[in-house]
């Protein structure tokens, strides 16, 4: 409508409508958004929980020896969250190139 410069009630009522509704899929993307990050969030911390567990009950917190199958597991779940982190960053850089192209859409 900008394009072809139309003008009057309907066209800004239109637009109007345009721009709600473009918010309203903002916000979804925020929650979405959020969601995502929530999940992750409480599955480093269940596996943090998990090793820190695991390493009380074989002394090795107390003692700070730790065993190679200790350091291989710790090895495994540095790996496991670098690859939840890049998901997780590329995930994020997705969404807000959508939340963009939105933003853009409405103004």
């Amino acid at each position: 409508m900008d394009e072809r410069q139309v003008s009057g009630q309907n066209a800004a009522a239109t637009r109007a409508q345009i721009r709600n509704a473009m918010n309203v899929v903002l916000g979804a993307f925020d929650k979405q958004l959020d969601a995502l990050y929530q999940d992750d969030m409480l599955d480093l911390s269940t596996d943090i929980d998990v090793m820190e567990t695991m390493l009380r009950q074989d002394g090795l917190v107390d003692s700070g020896i730790k065993s190679q199958q200790t350091q291989q597991a710790g090895h495994a779940a540095q790996t496991q969250a670098a690859a939840a982190a890049q998901a997780t960053a590329t995930a994020q850089v997705t969404a807000t190139a959508q939340a963009q192209q939105f933003r853009q859409m409405g103004s």
